[in-house]
């Protein structure tokens, strides 16, 4: 049918075999082209929902991770919050009652100092001295006995207590992450 449609050109017989060739390869590379691009946009639709489904699985487990993290997050800003509150609790203790008084031992006698060694050593003789002196500590036991009582530090030890406390409440916060 080409052919005879062909034949109305009126051109020679190899013009007419070689457009006919022409027309051909034409059609077959139109068919191979259809074929190719069928089979894969197949194969990019299959690879889609493959890649679907697995995503799924990954946004599941990770949503499942998320609640489990923040679930621990609300656990320990809630232990964090009861501490803090307990600390606080405290502070208003300390605040309407007093602690016992915890007085500085002050020493007492001459104010001497450590006495001094007789020669050095003769593994250490090239120590050399010291470049500054030597700080000078009282003698005697200056723990009790006939010394005057110090200064009351019971409430700087009991606020430096709560501080503590206050950063180590924290710090189990974060631990507990």
């Amino acid at each position: 049918m080409i052919l005879a449609l062909l034949g109305w050109t009126k051109l020679p017989q190899w013009a007419m075999e070689l457009l006919f060739t022409a027309i051909v390869i034409a059609v077959v590379a139109s068919g191979i082209m259809y074929w190719h691009h069928k089979v894969l946009d197949e194969g990019i639709a299959k690879q889609v929902a493959a890649d679907n489904a697995a995503s799924q699985i990954v946004i599941k487990n990770a949503a499942a991770q998320t609640a489990a993290a923040q679930t621990k997050a609300d656990t320990a800003e809630q232990a964090h919050a009861k501490e803090t509150a307990d600390l606080q609790a405290q502070l208003d203790a300390l605040h309407n009652t007093p602690p016992a008084p915890i007085r500085l031992c002050l020493a007492h006698g001459s104010g001497g100092s450590v006495p001094q060694t007789g020669t050095p050593d003769a593994k250490h003789a090239s120590a050399g001295s010291p470049s500054r002196p030597i700080q000078q500590m009282p003698t005697g036991d200056s723990g009790g006995g006939e010394g005057t009582a110090g200064p009351d530090i019971a409430d700087l030890l009991s606020l430096f207590a709560l501080q503590a406390d206050a950063v180590s409440a924290e710090l189990r916060e974060y631990q507990s992450l």
